[in-house]
Formats: C-alpha cells, structure tokens, sequence
C-alpha cells in the first residue's frame, strides 16, 4: 500500500512537469503577434494543470477505494478451515467462526468406566436400512462448504474426490427407509450422508475418544430431523435438528467385507475432484453397521449426548449416539483412505477434530 502511494506521487509530480510542457507545445499554436498572447499563454497553464491534478487524483481516490475493497475480499476468502495447517486448522476455528467457541461443542472425550447404564424406555431403531442406497462417494468438504447442501443434492451418482473426506451421499427411495428413532430421541430422523474422519497411522484419527482412547478411523451417518428434511437451513439452526451416528473401527487381521466396495473404490478417486459412477458398487450400510447398531438384532451399548457438527460453522444442533463397541477395519483398508489427495496434492490424514470440553453436559450410557 505505501509503494503504490509512493508511486502515485511520483507519478503526479511528472505529470505536472508534462501539463507544463504541453502549454509550451499549444503556444505555437497562439498568435505570436497578438497583444494577449502572455495572458493566453497564462490562462492555457490555469487550465490544463487542475485539469491534469483533478483527473489524477479522482484516479488515486478510485485506486485506493478499489485496493481497500480488493483486500477485504481477498482476506475474506482466504481463509477457509483446515486440519494440518496451523493457519486454519482446528485451534483457529474459534477465531474464524465464533460459533466454534460455543459450550457445547463436538467432539468430546467420553467416559465410559465408573458410569450408570441406563436401560432405554423404547429400544433404539433402524428401520429399512437394507433400503438405503448409496448414490455418490466423493472425497469432499465434510457436510459441504454450503450448509444448505447438507441435504442430498445428489444428481449423477458418481464417486468424487474434491480432497477433503471420503463422504458417501444418500439417496432415499420411499417414505420410511433409512429412519433412526427410539432410544433417547423425541422424533424421527432421516439418513442423509456418511462420512469418515482418519489418521496418518494406526494410533489416531478419531474425533471422540473412549476414556482417552484413540481409534485409528471414525464414521458418522448424518440423519435430519424428518419433519425437516426438506429444509435443512431450519434444521442446522434448530436444537436436535440433526442426529448423528458415530462408530469407531478398531484393527483387524483381515478386511472387513462389508467395506470393501468402498475401499477398493478409492482407488479410482485418488486425485482431488476425480469422480465415478457408484450407485452399482454393492456397498450395503446395512451389511457394514449390522451386529453393533440394531439392523437385524438387539442394539449394543451406546453413549447419547449434546453437541455440534465437527467442522465450521460448528453448529450446536446435533443429537449425538456413540456406539461403543468398534467394528473391524484391516491395516491395508486404512490405508486405501490415506492415497486420497487433496487439492494441492498432499495425502489426506489425521482430517478429525480433538476433543472439546464437556462445559458441565451430561453424557447418558445405554447398556444393550
């Protein structure tokens, strides 16, 4: 900014210098032998000079206006949340966005030794999830830049990668398919997405930790309160307006099956905005959640509190339900999520959040 009002300076004062230089040029063209020729001469450098100055400066006002302009934009859209960089990642979040510093936010650490299991009143429901079908796998933004696109804006079943997460959109085929109720929650919540948060190794990646323990891989099944489904906006500014789902994945020997399509998958989706058809690939969220949330049998034990999404805006609406029992994912499959690159073609790992504080929430422990 002071080159640029330096230069301008300079800019006016050799300007100056040529406005005169100019009258001397329009003096050829008075009548040398008329007795008013000092006085044309005079008034020809009155007028040209405030001219030139006027011009210049309604210039530099523009400039200067354009330049302020300019930089706010810019700064405006420079940042955007990140997990690695320390610039945008999770601990300047609160900075950005103040709803990121609320009290009850999300992830959280929960504490499963030494607590009262509640038995539940209405057993926990997952109705029709052998219905749900997966439209679109995509390395993504996690719920999307645009808040309003949490609902499944999903029109060309294909597998993406835009370099963020590996999120996987639903689409919903009739009335009641994919329907989480019961349990500790009021209404009934629709399926909209999937999504995995995961590490750089083994040792991490989770967002939420059982009594500090750590899980190498996290997924979360995004559901929005049914009489809100079409209108999403109302949902994420509405108190359990959303429900979600967590799962960890602890290491097996052997891969997990029921993953498989999806990991295979990622392969083919390597490169940031890389995408391909998915709707035929055979990946069953029921098949993958069966045996720990209640798809064919008797749920098992799970931990249900208040929170936020996990990523700016932070938005504290979401009714959360943490299995506790891990479902198996082999080493080489945790790997396949580790070749997804981002957009400036570095490795997407350790994509979670840490831990928030608990600010006096109550957690509440449902036995099976």
């Amino acid at each position: 900014m002071r080159v640029l009002l330096v230069v301008n300076l300079l800019l006016l004062l050799i300007g100056i210098g040529y406005a005169f230089r100019i009258t001397e040029f329009l003096e050829q063209f008075v009548d040398s032998g008329h007795r008013n020729s000092e006085r044309q001469s005079t008034d020809v450098s009155d007028q040209i000079v405030p001219v030139f100055a006027i011009a210049f400066f309604a210039s530099l006002v523009n400039s200067l206006l354009f330049m302020n302009s300019a930089t706010t934009t810019t700064a405006e859209e420079e940042w955007h949340w990140c997990y690695l960089d320390p610039s945008c990642g999770a601990a300047s979040w609160p900075d950005n966005v103040p709803a990121c510093a609320g009290m009850k936010q999300s992830p959280i650490d929960i504490v499963t030794t030494g607590v009262t299991q509640l038995s539940e009143t209405t057993p926990l429901s997952f109705t029709k999830y052998d219905e749900v079908r997966v439209m679109v796998l995509e390395n993504t933004v996690e719920h999307n830049d645009d808040r309003s696109k949490l609902d499944r804006d999903v029109t060309d079943n294909e597998l993406k990668n835009n370099g963020h997460t590996a999120q996987l959109d639903v689409n919903v085929l009739g009335d009641g398919i994919g329907r989480l109720s019961g349990g500790p929650l009021s209404g009934e919540y629709q399926v909209l997405q999937l999504h995995f948060h995961w590490g750089k190794d083994d040792t991490r990646g989770s967002e939420h930790t059982y009594d500090g323990r750590e899980y190498p891989i996290e997924l979360h099944v995004v559901h929005v309160r049914s009489d809100l489904a079409n209108d999403v906006a109302t949902a994420l500014a509405t108190t359990h307006g959303l429900a979600v789902t967590g799962f960890m994945f602890e290491v097996d020997t052997v891969d997990n099956a029921a993953l498989k399509p999806l990991t295979d998958a990622l392969k083919n989706i390597v490169n940031s905005d890389d995408k391909i058809p998915f709707v035929n690939s055979g990946f069953r969220l029921d098949s993958l959640l069966d045996g720990v949330a209640p798809i064919s049998g008797a749920t098992t034990p799970y931990s249900t509190y208040s929170g936020s999404l996990t990523t700016p805006t932070c938005n504290e609406v979401v009714h959360w339900i943490n299995f506790l029992t891990p479902l198996k994912i082999s080493s080489a499959q945790l790997a396949d999520f580790r070749t997804l690159m981002d957009g400036k073609g570095k490795n997407v790992y350790d994509n979670y959040r840490p831990p928030q504080p608990l600010n006096g929430r109550t957690v509440t422990h449902y036995m099976a």
